[in-house]
């Protein structure tokens, strides 16, 4: 009898296991899920040349360029700093966010720096970066992708006039 349970949650187990997958597979629908896939993002070194890439895998791979040589120096708060001397004396929010927009402005993405205000004192900027189509868009924050995300647009439905 108890081989008999024991046989029957394994059943059920597999079972739920399939339903889940399953589930998964057409929740996700067009979604490219291989795109996001860590293994890719392991692949890129340290030295990552970020051309020719998507934008999700871009901003990952600029991601892991700054976190290379990430410093943050309050006392760069009011200057514009190059690239390379963001690199060599570290910056704060804005200057990050900047450099992930001048990087992937140089890919022929867009990005916009959003910044907010808890007070007139303490404020933080991020990165919005995106493509001319809008079919996907990425949020950097300093150290971090906070996510990415794609988009189904059908532009031939969003530019046909009727």
């Amino acid at each position: 009898m108890k081989i008999e349970n024991i046989l029957t949650t394994i059943i059920i187990f597999l079972f739920v296991i399939m339903a889940y997958l399953i589930g998964n597979m057409y929740s996700l629908d067009k979604l490219n899920i291989f795109m996001h896939h860590p293994v890719q993002i392991a692949k890129l070194t340290d030295n990552s040349n970020c051309s020719g890439m998507n934008l999700i895998m871009t901003s990952y791979c600029l991601n892991k360029q700054v976190n290379e040589f990430f410093k943050f120096n309050i006392s760069n708060i009011n200057k514009s700093l190059t690239g390379s001397e963001l690199k060599t004396q570290g910056g704060v929010c804005w200057q990050y966010a900047k450099y992930y927009i001048d990087n992937i402005e140089n890919e022929g993405y867009l990005g916009q720096n959003i910044s907010f205000w808890g007070n007139e004192k303490i404020g933080h900027s991020i990165a919005l970066v995106y493509d001319k189509n809008m079919t996907s868009y990425c949020i950097l924050d300093q150290q971090s992708v906070v996510g990415c995300q794609e988009l189904e647009v059908n532009i031939s439905e969003v530019t046909n006039e009727s």
